[in-house]
């Protein structure tokens, strides 16, 4: 598959360097402390600002048998702070022992068995949460601790929204929120820059359903405004099919089927997948509801909705490309789908009663 391979095959791309240097792997580290403000008024007052679950515990006391620091990331802490609706974690782990972290997440048994792993990160389901576990040493744990805290991603480029640059340390109970998302009355979507794409756009307005963020009215005039339009030309439309397949997963799982109706139905999203793929994304998706009543309730909606846009692609030259672009992030928890989906996805694209059309 592309970018990604099962946990049971793991690589531990992300390790590797640590592996040539042993006699640095277990030389103590100081971690730069978070540069933590003041949370807001939900956090104020309460033993443990954030909403860990039994899911978090669970997977923090594994992490502590193989290292000796844990940080809660992104939007997954602005979720918790807020209550959002989907139960995400996103957790910064810094390995100490390789061995015992090789060890326990390809052991028979382990949660992490169901997940997903590219570099250094591995994507698992766990008590009904989906985790993103981005595991590393030393160097690269401060490195990365400090890229989030100056607002640069895991892939370099610069953060957009604040949401992104959130830390929550649960042993020292520090949040950090550097662009002050949670200054207010309501948790916001604060943005850092401005979008550049509709892949950022596309992000920022998936970020206030599942992390219970309030839009600025500018968000959604230019969310609306690059919706009314169609794309100006094949790489523009790569693109956009890119966005719209990979958020296709966490958007049906945090918004109602309607949403990704309406969105098949835009001049945008329509025009471009169009031109990348051949299919009209309005036919595609009138599929889903004879679809979704065929199948029982062991397939999610993710693979459904996957399923229909791989088997509706009408160019040849680009056959495999909906596959390809839907996971073209890598691992992540906007990406993610559990082994099991996958295996699910491939059935259905056999199965003979799984007629798309388009």
């Amino acid at each position: 598959m592309h970018r990604r391979r099962f946990i049971r095959n793991l690589g531990l791309a992300g390790l590797a360097s640590g592996l040539s240097r042993p006699g640095r792997l277990f030389a103590k580290s100081v971690a730069p402390a978070l540069q933590t403000q003041h949370g807001p008024a939900v956090l104020k007052g309460k033993p443990d600002g954030l909403n860990l679950t039994p899911a978090d515990a669970s997977v923090l006391d594994f992490v502590s048998k193989f290292g000796n620091r844990a940080i809660f990331t992104g939007g997954s802490v602005a979720g918790k702070a807020t209550h959002g609706p989907f139960r995400v974690s996103h957790i910064l782990a810094l390995v100490t022992d390789t061995g015992k972290y090789r060890a326990l997440v390809t052991q028979f048994g382990a949660f992490t068995g169901n997940g997903i792993s590219t570099g250094s990160s591995i994507c698992f389901n766990h008590l009904q949460t989906t985790f993103e576990l981005e595991a590393l040493l030393p160097d690269p744990f401060q490195k990365r601790l400090a890229d989030i805290q100056a607002g640069i991603r895991a892939d370099g480029s610069s953060m957009v929204y604040g949401h992104e640059a959130l830390l929550y340390d649960p042993a020292s109970k520090d949040l950090s929120d550097p662009h002050g998302i949670f200054a207010g009355k309501y948790a916001m979507l604060n943005r850092i820059h401005a979008p550049g794409s509709y892949d950022e756009l596309a992000r920022g307005s998936l970020a206030t359903t599942c992390y219970n963020l309030q839009p600025s009215g500018l968000d959604q005039a230019d969310l609306s405004g690059a919706l009314s339009r169609n794309v100006g030309g094949k790489i523009e439309a790569q693109g956009v099919t890119g966005a719209f397949l990979s958020n296709l997963t966490l958007s049906s799982q945090v918004g109602a089927q309607q949403n990704i109706q309406a969105l098949c139905g835009t001049r945008l999203v329509r025009s471009a997948i169009r031109l990348t793929l051949g299919c009209d994304s309005q036919h595609v998706i009138g599929n889903f509801a004879r679809l979704r009543a065929r199948f029982g309730p062991l397939v999610t909606d993710g693979a459904i909705l996957h399923g229909m846009f791989q088997t509706a692609e009408l160019h040849a030259q680009s056959r495999n490309q909906a596959a390809q672009l839907a996971i073209d992030g890598g691992c992540n928890l906007e990406t993610f789908l559990t082994i099991q989906d996958l295996l699910k996805l491939r059935q259905l694209k056999a199965n003979k009663a799984f007629k798309v059309y388009a």
